[in-house]
C-alpha cells in the first residue's frame, strides 16, 4: 500500500498530465518484471536472451534515461545554438547564500528533510526517490515553478535536503528491525556480521558504544560536507567553463565505458542505447522519466510484498484491507489519484470567459 501510494504520488508530482505520468509508471512496472520470477523461477519477457534472466540492468536504465538521453538532447540543441554557453564565475557575494536567501529556503529545507526521513525509513526506496519527491513538492508549491531547473535555490535545497536525510533515516529499519533500507545498509549488515555483531533491536543493549560511534561519525561527515561545499564551490564550478561540444562526447564515452566495465558486454550497450532512446522520446514528448525510474526501481519490492501477502492469506485479497495503516495508504492513494485526474481535466479546459477559437 505504501509503495503504491509513493508511485501515484510521484506520477502526480512529476508532470502536469497524470495520464502521462501513469503511462510512464506502467511502462516502468512492465520493464521491472523482466527476468526470472522470484517465486516460480520461470523467465518473464526475456525473449530467449540469457542476459535478461536477472532483469533489466539498473545501471543501463539509469544511465540511459538520465545521462545519455540528456546528451542526445544537448547535441540536438547545439545544432540550433551556434554559440557555446558557460557560467561566468566571479568571486563576489552572489556566490554565497545570504541570510535573506537562507530564510526564504528554510521551509523548503525542513520539508525536504521530512520527506527524506519518511522515504529513508521505508526499505528499498533510496535517496533518488526522496530527492524527486521533495523536488516535485517544492515545484508544485512554488509561485513561479518555471524557475525550477534554472538554478532556483528552492529546487536545489529541496533535492539536497531530502537526499541527505534519506541515508541516516535508512538506519531506522536497520537498527530497529534488522531490515536494510538500501544498499549501504545491506553492506553495513555484512560488515557487522563479519565481526559477529547481529544488527537489530538488541544492538543498543549489547553494543551501545558502536551505535553511538556511528551517530558521531554521521555528524562528523555532515560537518566535513559543509566545509568541502563551502570552500570548494569555486573549484567544483570550474567544470561549467568547459564548452558543451567538449563535454558531450566525454560524457557519452564515460557512459559507454561504465557499462562495459560492469561486464555486460555488447548486449549491455544495446540495452543502454535502447533506454537512451526511450529517455530521449519521453523527455521530447513530456512523459515523466522520473515516474518511470521510480516505478522500475520499486516494482520488484512491490511484487514481492504483494505476492507474499497473497500467499500467506491463501489467495484472500482482503488481507490488503485488514490493517489500519494499509487502509489509510490505500485511501490516500485513491484520493490522490482522483484529485490528480480532476486537476488534469481542469487544466485542459479553457478558462471561463475565454473567446472561442473556430
Amino acid at each position: 500500500a505504501i509503495l503504491a501510494f509513493a508511485l501515484v504520488f510521484i506520477a502526480g508530482l512529476s508532470g502536469g498530465n497524470i495520464f502521462k505520468g501513469l503511462a510512464a509508471g506502467g511502462l516502468g512496472i512492465i520493464l521491472g518484471t523482466v527476468g526470472l520470477d522470484n517465486q516460480t523461477g520461470l523467465p518473464r519477457l526475456t525473449f530467449g536472451y540469457a542476459e535478461l534472466m536477472d532483469g533489466m540492468p539498473l545501471i543501463a536504465v539509469a544511465i540511459g534515461t538520465l545521462a545519455l538521453s540528456e546528451m542526445f538532447i544537448q547535441s540536438e540543441k547545439l545544432r540550433y545554438e551556434r554559440g557555446t554557453m558557460s557560467v561566468q564565475l566571479k568571486k563576489d557575494d552572489s556566490d554565497r547564500i545570504t541570510w535573506p536567501i537562507f530564510r526564504r529556503i528554510l521551509p523548503t529545507i525542513l520539508r525536504g528533510t521530512g520527506v527524506g526521513t519518511f522515504v529513508g525509513a521505508l526499505p528499498g526506496l533510496g535517496p533518488s526517490v526522496g530527492s524527486f519527491m521533495s523536488y516535485g513538492m517544492a515545484q508544485k508549491a512554488a509561485k513561479e515553478p518555471e524557475l525550477f531547473g534554472k538554478g532556483e535555490p528552492k529546487g536545489i535545497a529541496a533535492a539536497e535536503s531530502a537526499d541527505n536525510a534519506v541515508i541516516p533515516a535508512a538506519l531506522i529499519p536497520l537498527f530497529g528491525l534488522g531490515i536494510p533500507g538500501n544498499v549501504s545498509a545491506a553492506l553495513l549488515i555484512g560488515a557487522f556480521a563479519i565481526h559477529g555483531i547481529t544488527v537489530g533491536p538488541l544492538l543498543l543493549r549489547d553494543n551501545p558504544e558502536l551505535l553511538y560511534s556511528i551517530f558521531a561519525g554521521m555528524i562528523l561527515a555532515s560537518v566535513i560536507m559543509l566545509v568541502l561545499g563551502w570552500y570548494g564551490l569555486m573549484v567544483f564550478a570550474q567544470i561549467t567553463r568547459v564548452p558543451p561540444h567538449v563535454v558531450i562526447p566525454i560524457v557519452i564515452f564515460f557512459c559507454l565505458a561504465g557499462m562495459m566495465l560492469q561486464g555486460y558486454g555488447t548486449f549491455g550497450l544495446v540495452i543502454l542505447m535502447g533506454f537512451a532512446l526511450l529517455g530521449y522520446l519521453m523527455k521530447k514528448y513530456d512523459y515523466s522519466f522520473v515516474t518511470f525510474l521510480v516505478a522500475f526501481i520499486i516494482t520488484p519490492m512491490l511484487e514481492l510484498n504483494l505476492r507474499q501477502s497473497i500467499i500467506l492469506s491463501r489467495g484472500n485479497w482482503e488481507i490488503l484491507l485488514n490493517r489500519p495503516i494499509a487502509m489509510i495508504f490505500i485511501a490516500c492513494t485513491l484520493v490522490a489519484l482522483v484529485t490528480l485526474i480532476v486537476r488534469t481535466f481542469r487544466k485542459g479546459k479553457p478558462p471561463a470567459g475565454a473567446p472561442a477559437v473556430d
